[in-house]
C-alpha cells in the first residue's frame, strides 16, 4: 500500500493541492516530520489561502533547522505577501547571511525595503540581486520600479528593458518601460511597449490610460480618442478616462464633447483639478455662470498636499475669470497658479544667459562655414522647423503650413534637446553640447540625421513636408542648420509683452522651468532675442521671419510668404486654416479653430498694474 508521502506526491503531480495536504499532514500525525515535510504543507497552505498555518509550518520546521536558508527565505516571502514587512526584512536578512548568492531572498529584500521607504538600500540589494542572477527578470523589475521612484529614469528605464528581453510576457515591466519612454517623449517605442502590455492584458487599464495619452502626445488625436473610448466601454466612470477623452477632443477640435467629458468627470469627482482645467478651457464663462465660481472657489480655499493640483484649479479659475472681463481677480489667481508650481520645478534655466554664451561663441561664423564644408549637410528637404518663444504664434503657422495638401505637422519633438543629452558621445568628445560639436563630421552625420528623418518618417510616410514646432528648437538651430541646409526654418515672433504674459498665464506640463516668474520669463526673453539675432547673422537668408501681429493685420500676404517659404506651391486651403481636419497641439487648441481675430492683441495692457516686473526685466519703460 502507498505511504501518505508517495499518494502526497501522486496528488501534487496531478494537480490535486488539497488531497496532497491532507496527506502530509496524514504523515506528520502519524511520524513527525523533517524540514523538507513541513516546507512543501506550508507551500501548499499558502497556496490554499490558509496564511497563518503556513507560517505556523515555516517556524516550527526553523525550529529544528534555524539557519536553513530555503525555509528563511520562504519565510520572509511570505511574511513579504502578508504586509508584515518589518519582519520579512529581518528574516531575508538571515537568510542572505547564511546563503550569499540566493538572489531570491535578495530580490525579496529588496521589495521589503522598498515597502519600508528605504529605497537607496532597496536599490543597492537589488543591484546585488541581478548580479548574482542576471537571468531574474522579476529583480531587473523591482530594480526598475526602486530606480524609477528614486527619479533615476535612465537607468529604471534599462532595468525594465533587460526585465522584458528576459520575460517578453511581464506585462507590468512593458507599461512601466512605455510609461517612463512617454516621460522621455520617446513616443513610438512607448506606444509599441504599451500596445504590448495591452495584449497580453486586455483589462488593464492603466496601460490603455497611458497609451491614450501617449497617442495624443504623438498627435495620433484619432487613434487617443478610440483608445480612451474602448477604456471606458471596459470602465465607464473611469475619471482619468474621462478627462484623456476629453484632453484629446478638445485638442481636436471637437470642443462641446470635449466639455461634456470633463463634465462628467467632475460629477463623478467634483474636485477633479485636471477635470475642472480642461472644462475652463471649453467655453467662456458670462455673468450669470455664477455657479462654477463659487464652486471653485470653494475648492482653491481648501489646503491641499498636492501643489500641482492646486495650480490647475487656481489656472482654471483664472481662465473663468478672465473670460468674464474680471482682470484683476483672474492676476491673483494666476499669480498663485504659478507661486505653487514653482517650488516643484528644478530651474534648467538658471544660468541661461551663460548657455547662450557657449552657442554664440561656438557657432561663430567662421565655425559655421568650416563645418558647412566638411560635413555638407543631409541633403533631405522635408523637415520645416518652426521656433521661437513659446505662445509666439508657432501652433497657429504650423496650422497655416499643414493645412496644404504636401505638408503635415509632427507638433513639438523633442528629438533635438534629447539628442543634446548624447551628443558629446555619439561624436566621441568629452564635452557636452555645444562645445562638443568640434567632433561633428561626415562619418557621423547619418547617425544623428537618420533617426530624425525616420521619426519625420513615423508621423507621414507621404508628406513633402513635415513640421516640426518645438519653440525650444531656437538654442539647436545652429546645429540644425549644419546638419539640414535644405530645410525650411520658420521663425515666429510677436509682440514680447504679449508673449511673456501668455507664458505666465500657461500651465506647462513639461520644460519651460522659468514660466511661473514674470522676471525670469523676460530675462529668458531677452536672451533668445540675442540669439536668434545671432543665427540671423550667422546663416544669412535662411531663417524666414513671421510677425503674428503682421499676420493678423495681413492674412493672406504673409500666409503665401510663409508657403513659399516652405517649397510649396500656393493653395487657397491655407487660408481657411480654422476648418482643417487635424490635431492642434497648443495651449489654446480653440483658437486656432477660430478664423484669424485681433483680440488676443496687446492683451498684456489688461493687466499692465501687475506687470512692472516683467517690463523692468525686458527694459521697458
Amino acid at each position: 500500500m502507498s505511504t501518505p508521502i508517495e499518494k502526497a506526491l501522486h496528488y501534487h503531480k496531478a494537480g490535486k493541492p488539497r488531497e496532497a495536504l491532507k496527506q502530509y499532514l496524514r504523515h506528520l500525525r502519524e511520524h513527525g516530520g523533517d524540514h523538507a515535510v513541513r516546507h512543501r504543507v506550508a507551500a501548499l497552505q499558502f497556496q490554499l489561502g490558509d496564511t497563518g498555518e503556513a507560517v505556523r509550518q515555516l517556524r516550527r520546521a526553523l525550529d529544528a533547522t534555524p539557519n536553513h536558508p530555503d525555509l528563511l527565505s520562504d519565510l520572509g516571502a511570505m511574511y513579504l505577501s502578508l504586509g508584515r514587512t518589518e519582519e520579512a526584512v529581518s528574516v531575508l536578512r538571515r537568510a542572505i547571511d547564511v546563503a550569499p548568492a540566493n538572489a531570491l531572498a535578495r530580490n525579496n529584500l529588496g521589495q521589503a525595503l522598498f515597502g519600508l521607504g528605504h529605497h537607496e538600500e532597496a536599490i543597492r540589494v537589488l543591484r546585488e540581486a541581478v548580479a548574482r542572477e542576471p537571468s531574474f527578470a522579476g529583480a531587473h523589475y523591482n530594480l526598475g520600479v526602486a530606480l524609477d521612484a528614486a527619479a533615476l529614469t535612465g537607468e529604471a528605464v534599462a532595468a525594465f528593458e533587460e526585465a522584458v528581453r528576459l520575460q517578453p510576457d511581464l506585462a507590468e515591466a512593458e507599461r512601466n518601460l512605455g510609461r517612463l519612454y512617454r516621460a522621455q517623449r520617446r513616443f513610438e517605442p512607448a506606444i509599441r511597449c504599451l500596445e504590448r502590455a495591452i495584449a497580453l492584458v486586455p483589462s488593464d487599464t492603466e496601460a490603455r490610460l497611458s497609451l491614450g495619452y501617449c497617442l495624443k502626445d504623438a498627435w495620433r488625436l484619432p487613434e487617443s480618442i478610440a483608445c480612451a473610448r474602448r477604456l471606458l466601454q471596459i470602465q465607464p466612470d473611469h475619471v482619468e478616462g474621462l478627462v484623456l477623452l476629453g484632453a484629446a477632443l478638445l485638442e481636436f477640435g471637437q470642443t462641446a464633447e470635449a466639455a461634456e467629458s470633463f463634465a462628467q468627470a467632475l460629477r463623478l469627482v467634483p474636485g477633479h483639478a485636471e477635470a475642472w482645467l480642461g472644462y475652463a478651457s471649453t467655453r467662456r464663462f458670462d455673468e450669470d455662470d455664477e455657479e462654477s465660481i463659487a464652486r471653485l472657489s470653494v475648492l482653491t480655499a481648501r489646503p491641499s498636499d498636492d501643489p500641482r493640483a492646486s495650480a490647475a484649479l487656481h489656472f482654471a479659475k483664472a481662465k473663468i475669470h478672465d473670460s468674464r472681463g474680471e482682470y484683476d481677480e483672474a492676476f491673483g489667481h494666476y499669480r498663485e497658479a504659478n507661486r505653487l508650481l514653482r517650488p516643484t520645478r528644478y530651474g534648467t534655466y538658471v544660468g541661461f544667459d551663460k548657455t547662450v554664451d557657449r552657442v554664440i561663441n561656438v557657432f561663430s561664423t567662421a565655425f559655421v562655414a568650416r563645418k558647412r564644408a566638411e560635413i555638407g549637410g543631409c541633403d533631405s528637404d522635408r523637415p520645416v522647423f518652426i521656433v521661437g518663444m513659446p505662445r509666439s504664434g508657432s501652433t497657429l503657422m504650423e496650422q497655416i503650413i499643414c493645412s496644404h495638401p504636401d505638408a503635415y505637422g509632427a507638433g513639438e519633438l523633442s528629438y533635438f534637446p534629447s539628442l543634446g543629452r548624447v551628443l558629446g558621445r555619439l561624436l566621441g568628445r568629452t564635452e557636452h553640447f555645444p562645445e562638443c560639436v568640434e567632433g561633428l563630421g561626415v562619418s557621423n552625420l547619418r547617425l544623428i540625421t537618420e533617426p530624425y528623418l525616420k521619426l519625420l518618417e513615423w508621423h507621414s510616410s507621404s508628406s513633402r513636408r513635415v513640421t516640426d514646432k518645438l519653440p525650444d528648437n531656437f538654442l539647436w538651430l545652429g546645429l540644425i542648420a549644419l546638419l539640414f541646409p535644405h530645410a525650411t526654418l520658420i521663425h515666429t515672433r510677436r509682440d514680447p509683452m504679449d508673449t511673456c504674459v501668455s507664458i505666465y498665464f500657461q500651465r506647462f506640463t513639461y520644460g519651460h522651468d522659468y514660466a511661473q516668474d514674470l522676471a525670469e520669463i523676460g530675462a529668458v526673453y531677452r536672451q533668445y532675442e540675442r540669439l536668434m539675432r545671432h543665427w540671423e547673422i550667422v546663416f544669412p537668408g535662411r531663417i524666414h521671419t513671421v510677425v503674428y501681429e503682421e499676420l493678423i493685420a495681413k492674412q493672406e500676404e504673409v500666409s503665401r510668404a510663409l508657403i513659399a517659404a516652405c517649397g510649396l506651391e500656393w493653395n487657397p486651403a491655407c487660408l481657411a486654416f480654422h476648418r482643417a481636419e487635424r490635431a492642434v497641439r497648443t495651449a489654446s487648441a480653440s483658437q486656432v479653430r477660430q478664423s484669424l481675430y485681433g483680440t488676443s492683441r496687446e492683451r498684456w495692457r489688461r493687466y499692465e498694474n501687475h506687470l512692472q516686473p516683467l517690463k523692468d526685466a525686458l527694459g521697458i519703460t
